[in-house]
């Protein structure tokens, strides 16, 4: 079966996560609890649905790798333990990424000091984290494809144009002094 053809099929899954805009609507203390609580809830559903058809599984992906780290400062290590194997099995997924940031807007050696925790993760338990997330478009220029310069993996990013015109990214220090005009 060749890409493209009339044979061909395409896979998409979807995955139920919680766009987490820290801060936004409550305090550290107050995510944490809901964290802790949705990932309890999600692990319970994975294995109270483990045995039905595989279309009927429960599955998760949590908005990044900040709720593990949460979890696993505030939960008991067989907690913890628990959660890794949900990850390993693909039950949970993870980004590299701690929250829903805006890598465009970010400084390179920023985003690539986020990734560090999921690396620890993927170093200590023998994980091979696969998702990188980039929701926020509004800050990426053009188009953002699988092999667009990604050091991580491309699984998770959204081709989708942005807002914002190319040709005035690339002239607007030439125009305004570097402001936006």
């Amino acid at each position: 079966m060749g890409f493209g053809g009339a044979d061909a099929q395409e896979r998409h899954d979807l995955a139920n996560d919680d766009h987490t805009d820290y801060f936004r609507s409550g305090t550290d203390v107050e995510y944490r609890r809901v964290f802790l609580e949705m990932i309890d809830y999600h692990m319970a559903q994975a294995e109270r649905t483990a045995d039905g058809p595989p279309d009927q599984r429960g599955r998760f992906n949590v908005d990044g790798s900040f709720w593990l780290y949460e979890f696993e400062h505030n939960c008991p290590a067989d907690d913890f333990n628990r959660l890794i194997g949900h990850v390993r099995t693909g039950k949970i997924s993870v980004p590299f990424q701690s929250l829903v940031l805006l890598p465009g807007a970010m400084p390179t050696e920023a985003v690539l000091r986020d990734l560090y925790y999921a690396g620890s993760l993927e170093r200590r338990f023998g994980l091979d984290l696969e998702l990188a997330v980039s929701m926020e478009n509004q800050t990426l220029p053009g188009r953002v494809t699988p092999g667009a310069g990604s050091a991580v993996a491309p699984h998770g990013w959204t081709p989708r144009p942005s807002r914002l015109d190319p040709a005035r990214l690339t002239t607007r220090s030439a125009r305004t002094g570097g402001r936006w005009s």
